[in-house]
């Protein structure tokens, strides 16, 4: 899995390193996820971080957006937060959400085929 991570608006280079740094921290984990989905072609993910300014009364928003990019699929899950961590994390679980429910309809539809190919094997079909 490739990742590719972006940040812009973060206040400085000291801010933009631990973003960079906690984003491959949490994000690593979900590789195990992704791995078996890996077989059917490149996988890649991309993760943007920013600042956005919002009002007075809301002061400075974090925006964590990751885009990944899989065999006939691609999921995308964003959050916002006024915590640069708790966007990151807010993101991650809505990511690793998207990639189980993605993973149910992949394996399932793979055994359906799988069963399939065997029941026309067996009756000589093929």
């Amino acid at each position: 899995m490739k990742l590719r991570i972006f940040t812009t608006k973060l206040k400085d280079e000291k801010t933009e390193a631990k973003a960079v740094e906690y984003i491959e921290k949490k994000i690593f984990p979900l590789k195990r996820f992704v791995a078996r989905l890996e077989g059917g072609g490149e996988v890649q993910m991309d993760v943007e971080v920013s600042r956005s300014i919002g009002s007075k009364r809301r002061g400075e928003v974090y925006y964590a957006e990751a885009n990944l990019s899989l065999p006939k699929k691609m999921l995308r899950a964003e959050n916002y937060n006024a915590n640069i961590n708790a966007a990151i994390d807010g993101m991650k679980d809505t990511l690793k959400a998207e990639i189980i429910k993605y993973k149910e309809i992949y394996i399932t539809q793979n055994t359906r085929k799988k069963k399939k190919e065997e029941i026309r094997r067996k009756t000589g079909e093929l």
